[in-house]
């Protein structure tokens, strides 16, 4: 038996099992009947999830329906949406490919609104609406980069 794995006695067959330190000390704690901490979400990771999921969605159905024309802003808009979907479920079970994902989309979608607010060439007062939704998104890239974000994620 190698030297960094320990037994541990199986209550429920009554073998042992070889674990890693690790391992054996958190099934320790558990039959202790202790709380073992574990990655958790954050509050904000839970919101900005459930809104960019809530906006990926509108925006694919709104693509399906012709909002975004029928060349390739459509498919464009559908693409990027599901990613955003995937990106999504993936940060809802505290993965890093999801957090990936769903970072770049929100930096893509702030830039998106920017970029529109400057093609449209209207005023601040007419183009505030692209300005509040690149704020939102850049808020949301701003959450996600943090070190408690990055951590919990794996």
């Amino acid at each position: 038996m190698p030297e960094d794995m320990y037994d541990v006695e199986d209550e429920a067959e009554g073998r042992r099992l070889k674990l890693s330190p690790v391992d054996a000390a958190r099934v320790r704690r558990e039959r202790a009947g202790e709380v073992v901490a574990g990655p958790k979400m954050l509050p904000g990771m839970a919101m900005i999830a459930m809104f960019i999921l809530l906006y990926a969605l509108l925006n694919a159905f709104g693509a399906v329906q012709g909002v975004f024309g029928y060349g390739p802003g459509r498919y464009a808009a559908l693409g990027i949406c599901s990613l955003l979907v995937v990106g999504v479920f993936g940060l809802l079970r505290l993965r890093r490919w999801g957090w990936a994902l769903v970072l770049g989309g929100t930096l893509f979608v702030a830039l998106y609104y920017v970029v529109q607010f400057i093609r449209t060439h209207v005023g601040v007062a007419h183009g505030l609406g692209f300005l509040v939704w690149a704020m939102f998104f850049t808020l949301f890239f701003l959450y996600l980069v943090r070190d408690e974000v990055r951590s919990r994620v794996h």
